[in-house]
C-alpha cells in the first residue's frame, strides 16, 4: 500500500501541467483587470505615473491632481440647427495637461466627470461640415458652472464679392486671402486642444472677376485682393456676426508699375539675399503696400506693384561681410508711370567706417552705439546704430554712414545685465574710408570725494525701488533696491559734486538735491505721483513691438551723457507710458528694436498731455 507521501508524488506528476495553465491564466486575468481600471480609452497614451480617470475618454495626470478640488460633474448641453442629426466633436483642456473629449449626433447633453477646478478651454465643430462654424469658449472655473453649459451649433460665415480695375473691368485670377487673428482670450495652453484644419481662406477670382469663401467663424476678418498687375488693396475690420454672417466686398485695383535694378555690395560685387525696401516719398516715412522684395542670387531684383508716387526711395540695411551697410536711392517717377522703371547700378551711400576697440581695457563684452549728421546727394541725412558688435579682431565696421560728424560712445556690459558708457568721441567723416580709433574714458578722481548722504525710501507697498544718481541731466548711476527695508546702498564713494538723487516705485516719483559731500538724508514722499508720458516707437510708421526704451538722462544739458538709467518694454504696438518726475521738461532716451538691435538716442522735448513719437530708421 502506497504511502501519503507517494501519492502526493504520484499526483504531482500527473496534474503539474494543468496546475501551471490554470496559474497563468489567473494571472493574465488579474493583469488585464488590474490595465482595464488603470487605461482610460483603449488608445490612451497616457504618461507614466498618470491618475486613473473615472470615465473613458478622459486624460488626467499628476499635475491635474495637484490643481487642487475637482468638481465631481460637469454638463454640456449641445444644440445643433433645427436639431438635424449633425456628427460633431467635442474637446475640453485644462492648462494643467487634463484633456476630455465627446462625439455625438444631434442635439444632446453629455455629461463630464472629474473637471480640475482651474480655467477650462472648450472647442466644439461639425464633423466633415466645413457650413457649420467652430464654436469655442473659455470657462474660468468649472466649479462656476451651475447648470448645463449650452454650447449652440450655427451656419459659419461667408464672404463673397467681385475685384475690378479703376474702369470697372473684372480682373480675373486675381489672389483673395482672409486673415482673421485668433480668439483674443484663448490662452496659449488651449493650442493643444488640437482643432481641425482650417478651412481654405485663399482663393482666386473667376473670369467675371468674382470670388466667394466659405466655412468661416464668426468675427473680425481682413481681406486681401492682389495681382502681379496691380496694386493690392486691403479691406480691414469685416465683421461677422450671427444676424451678418454672409457679407459682400467690392475691390477696385489700381495699376501700377514695377523698379527693375542690381543691388551691390560694400565692394562693388552683386548683393544676393538683402531685403529691398520700397518708400513713398509722398508719404513721409510709410512703406507703400507690399513694399519689399529680397534680390535674387545675381543681386537683381523687381519691386512688387506699386501706386503712383512722384518719387520713390530705395532703402536697405543689412549686415554684409559684418559691415552694416545702408543703400538709399531716390527714383524720379514720370506721370503716367510707365509698367517698369530701370534703376540700374545701386551701391551702399557714404563711406566706411572702422572702429578699433584698445588694447589696454577691462575684460568684459562691449558694444559700440554710433550717431552721424551730415549731407548726402545735397540732402540732410541724420542717421544712428545703436548696439554695434566686434569681431574677433575686435573690430566693428559700419557702412553707409552720410559724410559730417560721427558721434560714438562705447558701451561695456556690467555682471548685473546692464551696460555702462566707457568712453565717447567725436570723428570727420567723408566719402572715402575712416578709421575712428576708440579710447576709454580716464577713470574717476576719487582724491577728493566725499560721504555720500544716507538715502532712506518708505515702502509704499512691495514694488522695489528704482534709484538713480544725476550729474548735470544726465544719469551717472542706477540700482534697484529690494523691498524688504528702507536702506538703499549706494557708492561709497563719488566726485564732488551737485548731484540729484532720483527715487521711483511704480508710478511714485521722488527728486531731491544730493551735494557730494553731504549728509542730510533723503526720503521718498509717498503721496509725490510721477508724471505719465505716452511713446510710441514707428519704424516707416509701424509700430514696434517690445521696443526697449531706456531712460539715460533727465532735462540734459548740453554735452552731458547718460551711463545708466531704468528700462521699460513697449506693446504689441510699440506703445508704452513712462513715468516722469514731476515738472520734467526733456528727456534723453535710448530706444533700441529688439528684433534687429539697431536704434537710436534720442532727446525729447515734453509738452503736456501730448504723446511722444519716436522713429527708428
Amino acid at each position: 500500500m502506497a504511502t501519503p507521501r507517494a501519492r502526493t508524488r504520484g499526483f504531482l506528476k500527473r496534474a503539474w501541467l494543468p496546475i501551471l495553465i490554470g496559474g497563468l491564466a489567473l494571472l493574465a486575468f488579474l493583469w488585464n483587470g488590474t490595465e482595464d481600471e488603470r487605461r482610460t480609452l483603449p488608445d490612451d497614451d497616457a504618461p507614466k505615473g498618470q491618475k486613473p480617470a473615472a470615465e473613458p475618454g478622459l486624460r488626467g495626470s499628476e499635475g491635474a491632481a495637484a490643481a487642487g478640488a475637482v468638481v465631481p460633474s460637469f454638463a454640456v448641453r449641445i444644440v445643433t440647427p433645427d436639431d438635424r442629426p449633425v456628427r460633431w466633436q467635442l474637446r475640453m483642456n485644462v492648462e494643467t495637461g487634463w484633456r476630455a473629449k465627446r462625439t455625438g449626433q444631434g442635439s444632446s447633453t453629455v455629461r463630464i466627470p472629474q473637471v480640475p477646478d482651474r480655467p477650462l478651454w472648450l472647442a466644439l465643430w461639425a464633423e466633415g461640415r466645413p457650413d457649420l462654424l467652430v464654436v469655442e469658449r473659455r470657462i474660468a472655473s468649472a466649479a462656476l458652472v451651475t447648470g448645463p453649459l449650452e454650447l449652440r451649433l450655427a451656419p459659419a460665415g461667408r464672404l463673397h464679392g467681385k475685384v475690378q480695375d479703376l474702369a470697372g473691368e473684372p480682373i480675373a485670377g486675381a489672389h483673395i486671402e482672409v486673415a482673421r487673428r485668433q480668439p483674443r482670450d484663448r490662452p496659449r495652453w488651449a493650442i493643444a486642444v488640437d482643432l481641425p484644419a482650417p478651412t481654405a481662406t485663399r482663393t482666386t477670382t473667376d473670369a467675371g472677376g468674382a470670388f466667394a469663401v466659405s466655412g468661416l467663424d464668426l468675427g473680425t476678418y481682413a481681406v486681401q485682393a492682389r495681382h502681379f498687375d496691380y496694386c493690392p488693396q486691403t479691406k480691414r475690420d469685416i465683421l461677422l456676426t450671427p444676424t451678418a454672417a454672409v457679407r459682400e466686398i467690392q475691390f477696385a485695383l489700381e495699376r501700377g508699375f514695377k523698379l527693375r535694378g542690381v543691388l551691390l555690395d560694400r565692394t562693388g560685387g552683386r548683393f544676393g539675399g538683402a531685403r529691398l525696401h520700397f518708400l513713398r516719398e509722398a508719404r513721409t516715412n510709410t512703406f507703400a503696400v507690399d513694399s519689399w522684395v529680397k534680390t535674387a542670387e545675381d543681386g537683381s531684383f523687381l519691386s512688387p506693384t506699386l501706386p503712383y508716387s512722384p518719387t520713390y526711395m530705395i532703402k536697405l540695411q543689412t549686415v554684409d561681410r559684418s559691415v552694416i551697410s545702408v543703400v538709399e536711392h531716390q527714383v524720379t517717377v514720370p506721370s503716367p508711370p510707365p509698367a517698369e522703371i530701370n534703376v540700374g547700378l545701386i551701391g551702399p551711400m557714404g563711406t566706411v567706417a572702422r572702429f578699433r576697440l584698445p588694447e589696454e581695457r577691462p575684460p568684459g563684452r562691449y558694444t559700440l552705439v554710433v550717431s552721424a549728421t551730415g549731407h548726402w546727394q545735397e540732402k540732410p541725412r541724420s542717421m544712428a546704430i545703436a548696439n554695434a558688435t566686434f569681431d574677433a579682431q575686435d573690430e566693428s565696421s559700419i557702412a553707409g554712414l552720410p559724410p559730417g560728424t560721427l558721434s560714438w560712445s562705447l558701451l561695456r556690459a556690467l555682471p548685473d545685465g546692464r551696460e555702462v558708457s566707457v568712453g565717447s568721441g567725436t570723428a570727420k567723416l567723408t566719402e572715402t574710408e575712416a578709421r575712428v580709433p576708440l579710447s576709454l574714458d580716464a577713470p574717476p578722481d576719487y582724491s577728493n570725494h566725499g560721504v555720500v548722504p544716507r538715502v532712506h525710501a518708505p515702502r509704499g507697498g512691495p514694488s522695489p525701488v528704482d534709484v538713480v544718481l544725476l550729474l548735470d541731466g544726465a544719469i551717472k548711476y542706477a540700482t534697484t533696491a529690494p523691498a524688504d527695508g528702507e536702506a538703499i546702498k549706494l557708492p561709497s564713494k563719488l566726485p564732488r559734486g551737485a548731484y540729484e538723487v532720483l527715487l521711483r516705485q511704480g508710478t511714485r516719483f521722488g527728486r531731491f538735491p544730493l551735494p557730494v559731500p553731504g549728509t542730510a538724508p533723503v526720503f521718498l514722499i509717498a503721496d509725490q505721483a510721477g508724471e505719465p508720458v505716452a511713446i510710441h516707437v514707428v519704424r516707416d510708421a509701424q509700430g514696434i513691438p517690445g521696443a526697449t526704451i531706456t531712460v539715460r538722462g533727465l532735462d540734459v544739458v548740453p554735452g552731458a551723457r547718460a551711463r545708466r538709467g531704468w528700462t521699460i518694454a513697449a506693446d504689441k504696438d510699440g506703445r508704452a507710458v513712462l513715468h516722469v518726475p514731476p515738472g520734467c521738461k526733456q528727456l534723453f532716451l535710448g530706444v533700441v528694436d529688439p528684433r534687429t538691435r539697431a536704434g537710436s538716442l534720442k532727446t525729447v522735448e515734453l509738452t503736456p498731455n501730448e504723446a511722444v513719437t519716436i522713429e527708428l530708421r
